[in-house]
């Protein structure tokens, strides 16, 4: 659970405890319990509180099945009463509760990125790559992008690169038919480089695969190296890239 939907339930009970909401209609009284309830089931908690609005929620649309069906004074204050007791019970839950709060401040589209971390298809990685990527290349990438959402640049930069070239190695089988063993990032590259005729690999795209490796993957490995959150963008969105271009070739 994040921030928002912490906030989200403490309006919602809110409305609850002052019986604002009407009855039915988008983000009324039945659609807003049933928004509730999901958000229990999705985090697991609440459990009891859970069932007693199912309840709630069941006699309401079956003594209140009409658009405009007002409830009636003495189910709003015992409605009411509960809600109030419900109120304190989810604040209580909130208050134990451990939150991140993200302040991206890297340009890219926080949504897509938690997308990457949670394994789901996004601007980042669409459906047609993820289905390929081996369980080190979706670990990997997703490791990168909750290190991004978190501000923890230099962690994200090796995590993405180990993922590439995991990528790099699946491509490298693909085209020469060799188990890649222990080789170098360089020595698959120069293999594929000097093989690139036989095997028909363009050579713009090794010289992309050598840059990533030369340029951006030995230099990660300097014992002191630090990223900034800026430089740590710029390189996830090159192994996105290159990782894309890799399956869109085999």
């Amino acid at each position: 659970m994040n921030l928002t939907d912490a906030f989200d339930l403490g309006m919602r009970f809110q409305y609850f405890r002052l019986g604002e909401l009407n009855i039915h209609g988008d983000r009324m009284l039945i659609s807003s319990m049933g928004e509730v309830i999901s958000q229990f089931e999705k985090d697991n908690m609440a459990i009891p509180l859970k069932d007693q609005l199912n309840e709630w929620r069941d006699y309401i649309i079956s003594t209140y099945p009409n658009e405009k069906d007002e409830m009636s004074k003495q189910d709003k204050t015992r409605f009411q009463q509960e809600a109030n007791t419900w109120r304190g019970r989810v604040r209580n839950e909130l208050d134990v509760t451990p939150y991140i709060r993200i302040e991206l401040q890297s340009g890219l589209n926080p949504l897509e990125l938690k997308k990457v971390a949670d394994r789901e298809p996004s601007e980042f990685l669409t459906e047609d790559v993820l289905i390929k990527l081996s369980e080190i290349e979706t670990s990997d990438f997703s490791d990168s992008a909750k290190c991004l959402l978190l501000g923890t640049a230099t962690p994200a930069v090796m995590v993405a690169l180990r993922g590439a070239e995991a990528s790099l190695r699946k491509y490298y089988q693909a085209k020469t038919q060799n188990d890649p063993g222990k080789k170098t990032w360089r020595t698959l590259t120069k293999e594929l480089s000097d093989n690139a005729q036989t095997l028909s690999i363009d050579e713009t795209f090794i010289g992309f695969l050598d840059y990533i490796g030369a340029a951006i993957r030995n230099f990660a490995q300097h014992p002191n190296k630090i990223y900034s959150l800026r430089e740590a963008v710029m390189i996830f969105i090159q192994v996105m890239t290159v990782v894309e271009d890799i399956y869109s070739r085999l």
